[in-house]
């Protein structure tokens, strides 16, 4: 279960690098929406923002957000500034990701994989209402027109889709990330452990050939 685990991601730690692989995560799921249609790179961009946000600052949180946003929506709506060249860049360049990075500095660092779904429905409803009454484009459960996912849409609409796409993404992470039980023990498990190993040492010191033959 994603409660029980945290997410230690073998990633670059150079902040360039870091920069990049945001970008790269808003890139796939721009590729996920239509017209290209590529529904699986939806979860390998909301997984690899997942990871991103594992042990991060609230301030690098954010800068992530803002980076996948404006991979995910500079390219997926570069056809409003024919029909609006003043409000794409005010609500798609700017506001769109401002959001992101909000949302994603409100992920707390340990538990990225557990919040970021929420923080994702959290913002494409936010964006449904604001600015100038809503700007509902290039929502994730776009990706899932010719995905597995679309049927959800029967049971909670378009926001059960996006949470579901956020879901499998995160999952994706947990794939992706070791589990910090796997690189150390907690104190009282380390405890127990180190007294188990010593019950060999103590009975092999306590040994003698003396005891040996009065048994």
């Amino acid at each position: 279960m994603l409660t029980a685990v945290h997410f230690t991601p073998s990633l670059p730690t150079g902040r360039w690098a870091r920069r990049g692989l945001a970008v790269l995560a808003g890139l796939l799921s721009c590729a996920a929406m239509p017209p290209w249609g590529g529904w699986p790179l939806a979860f390998l961009g909301v997984g690899l923002w997942t990871l991103l946000l594992a042990d991060r600052t609230w301030r690098q949180r954010f800068w992530v957000g803002v980076l996948v946003g404006q991979g995910w929506y500079l390219p997926s709506t570069l056809w409003m500034v024919k029909f609006s060249p003043v409000g794409w860049p005010v609500g798609v360049a700017i506001w769109f990701p401002l959001v992101f990075g909000v949302l994603s500095a409100c992920c707390p660092p340990r538990h990225a994989a557990l919040a970021l779904p929420g923080a994702i429905v959290l913002g494409e409803w936010f964006r449904w209402h604001a600015p100038f009454g809503g700007v509902p484009l290039s929502m994730l459960a776009y990706s899932q027109a010719r995905g597995p996912l679309l049927p959800v849409a029967r049971v909670g609409g378009t926001l059960a889709v996006s949470g579901a796409v956020a879901v499998v993404g995160a999952a994706v992470a947990a794939l992706a990330g070791r589990p910090a039980a796997e690189q150390g023990c907690s104190p009282a498990r380390t405890a127990a452990t180190g007294s188990r190993q010593s019950w060999p040492a103590a009975d092999a010191a306590s040994w003698s050939p003396r005891a040996a033959v009065r048994q």
